[in-house]
């Protein structure tokens, strides 16, 4: 898991998920963006949001968010809390393909 030291690494793999998934950003959105990204991990990282991450060294490169929201309980969640999982992505430059289907596995496999 992410702690605040990695706070710079997970804005920056924030912004390229969203490059990746947006295709692009505007330069006022990005500007925004880089100035917003790290107030909200030092705000909710490891409060409700549990950023799963893979390095390879010291470099992030694989990141899954888990954004954990209190709800009224219901029956079908009793305590109310429930995860939604954001941002999973790895690097276009990762060492190999095999660390996000890996990554993924093992993110799964710790949801249960």
């Amino acid at each position: 898991m992410a702690e605040t030291a990695d706070i710079p690494q997970l804005a920056n793999m924030r912004i390229a998920f969203v490059k990746c998934d947006q295709g692009t950003i505007s330069e006022a959105d990005l500007s925004a963006m880089r100035k917003r990204l790290p107030i909200y991990f030092q705000t909710h990282l490891n409060e409700d949001l549990i950023a799963f991450i893979a390095k390879d060294d010291d470099r992030i490169v694989a990141t899954a968010f888990l954004l954990v929201v209190d709800k009224p309980p219901n029956p079908h969640f009793i305590n109310g809390r429930v995860g939604e999982v954001l941002n999973v992505y790895t690097s276009e430059d990762s060492v190999s393909p095999y660390i996000a289907m890996r990554y993924e596995i093992n993110f799964l496999e710790g949801m249960t």
